[in-house]
């Protein structure tokens, strides 16, 4: 997706620069379709404060330059995925806070479409929230986000075990076990069961070594 206007990619480029080198290790992925934004739009009627998702804040600053863009413009200026774009518009032509207007009237979004800004549009308060049309989210998209977030917390957990054996050289299993649980639980709360696996794949991978004498004990691993 494109973004107008350059200034944007350069507070994202430090912004990820900066969290990269304040919290080495871990890993930062931007969710654009959970961003938010506030737009002041003037109109007819005076100037309203949008409330707006980051995907409809963009279209709309694309209006600042022109009054009306045809649909094929749009898609070539932000090159956002055609569903995404799609209900984008829909919730600003179609939902009950209509910015923008098309023509020809009509929910379907097709290539001939134009989109215009609505400068009649009015409402009582000052401060507007639009909201956005949400994709709905098949079984396989929730197993691998799943997947990922599981993954992502396995990398975490080993992490913070390493660096508490790092630190502490040997530790009983309920020993690290509790300190593992209080240096990640501002990130998430794990399970026993996902710290035993954890702390046997690094015996595995000999990060760590158990104590021949007693299974509980454990060594970190120079």
């Amino acid at each position: 997706m494109h973004y107008p206007g350059g200034a944007r990619h350069q507070l994202l480029n430090k912004y990820t620069a900066f969290y990269k080198a304040k919290h080495s290790g871990r890993v930062l992925n931007w969710d654009h379709a959970l961003g938010t934004a506030s737009l002041k739009a003037r109109f007819k009627a005076g100037i309203k404060e949008l409330s707006v998702s980051l995907y409809q804040a963009i279209v709309l600053l694309l209006f600042n330059e022109k009054e009306e863009i045809p649909f094929k413009d749009i898609k070539e200026l932000i090159r956002m995925e055609d569903d995404e774009l799609q209900r984008t518009l829909q919730s600003l032509v179609c939902g009950k806070k209509k910015v923008l207007k098309k023509v020809p009237a009509g929910r379907d979004v097709k290539d001939n479409d134009i989109f215009r800004f609505n400068a009649d549009f009015d409402d009582p308060h000052a401060r507007v929230h639009i909201n956005s049309i949400q994709a709905k989210v098949s079984a396989e998209e929730t197993q691998k986000t799943n997947e990922y977030i599981e993954g992502d917390r396995k990398i975490f957990l080993n992490a913070a075990i390493v660096r508490i054996m790092k630190s502490k050289k040997e530790m009983t299993y309920e020993k690290l076990k509790a300190t593992t649980i209080n240096a990640v639980k501002n990130h998430f709360v794990p399970t026993v069961d996902a710290i035993k696996k954890r702390i046997d794949g690094l015996v595995s991978q000999e990060y760590l070594r158990r104590s021949d004498e007693d299974k509980n004990l454990f060594f970190y691993v120079a």
